[in-house]
């Protein structure tokens, strides 16, 4: 059942670093960095208060233990089907005053409601200029005060004249499978007329700051491959490249573009041992833009019809399966499958999907399928389809999507049948490839997917918490539809 209109979703969260990494030729070594770090913990941050509809600052209520209390109850009732931040804040004392490298006097507080028009004018000029962002990501004012709403936004205001030069944001990544991620990332612009002035370098720290308070471990975002600049500087954060976005967003200028994903850790947490899937600055500087204007796809696969099933199929042992849909009456059913496997440690960490509620929001745009057995009409597996929660557009041409399968139904051959319809039911709604992930620890899923035609394209650090095991690195996965209308390749064999 196509569930896509029948809860509202608005998750996309975007980190964006094109505007938020460029320090011009400063540079901060890491030990100065720590050293900044740590004595921040020594301050505290204005509570991000709520207006009637959607959470904007008042930075002239007080910040008493009451209005604390109040702010902290309503975000995270805002919060309740998305990312949260390890410490929901509040963050203070604010406003806090700055200096830029020219002197200029600048004034960090939180995001005022009076502001949230410009802000978004700011944002969409930005990202209809093509500069650091792509059209399709602020495209919608009513998705942005949601964003507001849910994260924490900070304006950058120059003390003499009352102009906003800059304006950034705090949250969650979406690159890692944890609804608790502890990792940050956000949204970032800046006037054009402040960029020489050393204001990116000041965004960044204040950035990072405010992430270590609200209680991340350290950063994990993305920035278009275009951002050379960006890259090159990465190093000033200790940023490690640990992988690519194909087709992350969409410019009608010249096509597709991919993403850049890097991580930096605060103090002495340690980056991802395994350096297998991350990327040189050699590999980056070879990647560039379409050489010709690659065709749109459809804009909203999710929302087209599945004639193609139910489908049946057999298995090594001769079983037979049915793969359908899931009715609403049996949506609860196959949420439970997930929270069974997650509390077991299989396949799910312990709060990927929290409560049900959740669940329905995350699979809003999506289809969600099952396996039936056919001799008892029991279902012993679930798999979906949704948009990819790694492109950097609402409009993802890749789809992704949870799947289990029940403990005795495993390792008999019914995820090869699951890969294969995947990919059939994936073109069939119009995507143009699969991009998700797996957990590191299930090896022998990932060496299946790697014959089949799958490239790994990312390692993402402290994906998810599973049972048993502790934080564990996921694997990001690639595998583009071919031209021809056939999948690139696949055995002939079919269980």
């Amino acid at each position: 059942m196509n569930v896509a209109r029948s809860i509202p979703c608005f998750r996309r969260i975007c980190w964006n670093a094109s505007t938020y990494m460029r320090f011009g030729s400063t540079r901060v070594p890491q030990r100065n960095l720590d050293t900044l770090l740590t004595s921040w913990t020594k301050h505290s941050i204005p509570a991000c208060l709520l207006s009637q509809t959607y959470c904007f600052t008042n930075p002239y209520v007080s910040v008493g233990a009451r209005s604390i209390n109040v702010a902290t109850v309503r975000k995270s009732k805002m919060q309740k089907y998305h990312k949260t931040s390890p410490n929901p804040g509040p963050i203070e004392p604010l406003p806090e005053i700055a200096a830029l490298s020219d002197g200029t006097k600048i004034s960090i507080d939180y995001l005022k409601e009076t502001d949230l028009i410009h802000v978004y004018s700011m944002f969409k000029g930005a990202a209809d200029a093509g500069d650091g962002y792509a059209h399709e990501e602020f495209s919608d004012i009513e998705v942005f005060k949601k964003m507001v709403s849910r994260d924490h936004y900070f304006s950058m205001v120059d003390v003499t004249n009352g102009v906003i030069i800059g304006v950034f944001s705090v949250h969650s990544t979406r690159l890692t499978r944890s609804s608790k991620a502890v990792f940050a990332a956000g949204n970032a612009v800046i006037d054009h007329r402040y960029r020489n002035k050393n204001c990116h370098f000041v965004m960044t720290l204040l950035h990072a700051k405010f992430s270590h308070f609200l209680g991340y471990q350290g950063l994990l975002f993305e920035t278009f491959e275009t951002n050379k600049a960006i890259l090159r500087n990465a190093e000033k954060v200790d940023a490690k490249l640990i992988g690519y976005i194909p087709n992350s967003a969409y410019f009608p200028s010249h096509g597709w573009v991919n993403s850049i994903m890097m991580y930096s850790a605060f103090g002495n947490k340690s980056h991802p041992d395994d350096s297998k899937y991350a990327l040189s600055m050699d590999q980056i500087e070879q990647m560039g833009l379409n050489k010709t204007l690659a065709p749109r796809g459809c804009l909203e696969p999710w929302t087209n019809t599945i004639s193609s099933l139910p489908r049946r199929f057999t298995v090594k042992d001769g079983r037979e399966f049915t793969a359908r849909y899931v009715d609403k009456t049996e949506y609860f059913e196959v949420f439970n499958m997930i929270k069974d496997a997650a509390d077991n440690g299989v396949g799910f960490g312990i709060d990927e999907f929290p409560t049900f509620e959740y669940f329905m929001d995350s699979m809003s745009r999506g289809h969600i399928f099952c396996i039936t057995e056919n001799t008892s009409n029991d279902i012993v597996g679930m798999f979906t389809c949704i948009p990819s929660k790694y492109s950097r557009t609402q409009m993802s041409q890749f789809a992704a999507g949870p799947s289990i399968m029940k403990h005795g139904y495993r390792g008999i051959g019914i995820y090869g049948n699951i890969r294969d319809m995947s990919e059939d039911l994936a073109k069939e709604l119009g995507y143009q490839g699969i991009l998700g992930d797996m957990l590191e620890i299930n090896q022998p899923i990932i060496d299946s997917y790697e014959r089949y035609g799958y490239k790994l394209v990312a390692k993402i650090p402290r994906s998810s918490f599973v049972k048993g095991k502790g934080w564990v690195a996921a694997v990001a996965f690639y595998k583009p539809f071919s031209s021809d209308g056939k999948h690139d390749t696949r055995p002939t064999s079919k269980l």
